[in-house]
């Protein structure tokens, strides 16, 4: 796993585990080759925003159609504090920073009243959570 999905996936699992009432786990019956499968899924307001990876053509060419976009931010914590709608968090490696296509959508998402979060490490992620949700 890459630095920033490793980073991604520890602040997902510390929140779940932090913040129980905004994340549960369901089970789901599914039927599998005639065999009854039960699998556990997670429903959670902390959501990843699958927007980033490789793609074949094809298949960049559909989602272009239903809508993704360049530049969203990496997680979106859907609990609303105070007037702000949404805490926007954008993860990056130690050196990462911003594309153009980042800081656009940053810009268009403070002008709504979204507050977004440039992360680079756990603790900061940590930090920016519990200050978000005691306000």
């Amino acid at each position: 796993m890459k630095p920033e999905a490793e980073l991604q996936a520890a602040c997902c699992r510390w929140f779940d585990n932090q913040y129980p009432q905004y994340t549960k786990f369901i089970t789901v019956q599914k039927k599998v080759r005639g065999k009854i499968v039960y699998k556990v899924q997670r429903v959670s307001l902390l959501c990843c925003n699958a927007n980033g990876g490789y793609r074949d053509i094809r298949e960049a060419r559909n989602l272009s159609k239903q809508g993704i976009s360049v530049g969203v931010a990496d997680l979106t914590l859907y609990v609303k504090k105070q007037n702000i709608p949404a805490l926007l968090i954008e993860l990056k490696a130690r050196k990462g920073k911003q594309s153009e296509a980042q800081t656009e959508f940053q810009k268009l998402a403070e002008a709504q009243g979204y507050q977004y979060a440039l992360i680079f490490n756990f603790d900061d992620f940590k930090t920016t959570i519990e200050n978000y949700l005691i306000k």
